[in-house]
């Protein structure tokens, strides 16, 4: 792999469009015990007020990205997505059983086209979105670091 990650094209990058891709297709429903819209800009707003809360919210959605790899980077370097699933099944030493790869297309607004991405699910494909070998920890210690005692 030499190292390189794969671009992360069509997902929320920064965090200024969190609330353009996930808070405004969700602002109409309500349920009568939480309005799900408010709650989420209330937490979003909090968090970024956090010290360097962007840079925190930034790192973690990066991190989450990862989990989602770019099915062209895969087949440029001839990387079976099912070698992967037969991988993490492997090192999670019976944690994860059954991962099975799943596709997804995602808009790109910067190519103005869909692009695949390939993502790795356990119990075939029912259960939790687990991570590849790609995935990045999120470093938000180090973000902080100069508050943390």
């Amino acid at each position: 792999m030499n190292g390189k990650t794969p671009p992360t094209h069509g997902f929320v990058t920064e965090f200024s469009d969190i609330c353009e891709q996930v808070y405004y297709p969700v602002k109409n429903y309500k349920t009568e015990e939480i309005n799900i819209p408010n709650l989420f800009e209330t937490v979003c707003t909090a968090l970024a007020s956090c010290y360097k809360g962007k840079e925190c919210l930034q790192n973690v959605l990066e991190s989450n990205q990862s989990k989602f790899l770019l099915k062209d980077y895969l087949d440029d370097k001839g990387i079976l997505p099912e070698v992967i699933a037969s991988n993490i099944e492997i090192k999670s030493s019976g944690r994860y059983k059954n991962v099975v790869h799943l596709v997804s297309k995602v808009f790109d607004k910067t190519q103005n086209k869909d692009v695949e991405y390939v993502l790795f699910r356990c119990d075939n494909g029912a259960g939790k979105i687990v991570k590849p070998f790609m995935f990045v920890e999120p470093s938000i210690r180090e973000i902080v670091e100069d508050k943390v005692i």
